[in-house]
């Protein structure tokens, strides 16, 4: 995965560099509008890091899609 011109090089050397970080790797946040890709980025650094052994073959995939959580008002998240 390139991108246009290039336009993703600096993005998967970002998601290379979260993931090998000494320890565990860090956590990779993805941003972009809708349609933009992230899942799709998502799925295959996931499947990438499986197939360099950086990742266990049965490791949990998680996603967690902060759009659903948009409208949602801060009285309803604090309440227990």
């Amino acid at each position: 995965m390139i991108g246009y011109d290039g336009s993703m090089k600096e993005a998967l050397r970002q998601i290379k560099t979260s993931a090998y970080y000494p320890g565990n790797g860090l956590p990779i946040m993805l941003c972009g509008p809708t349609g933009a890709g992230k899942s799709f980025l998502a799925r295959l650094t996931y499947q990438y890091l499986v197939d360099e052994g950086v990742l266990e073959k049965d490791a949990p995939f998680v996603v967690f899609n902060c759009a659903q959580y948009f409208n949602l008002s801060l009285i309803h998240i604090s309440e227990p």
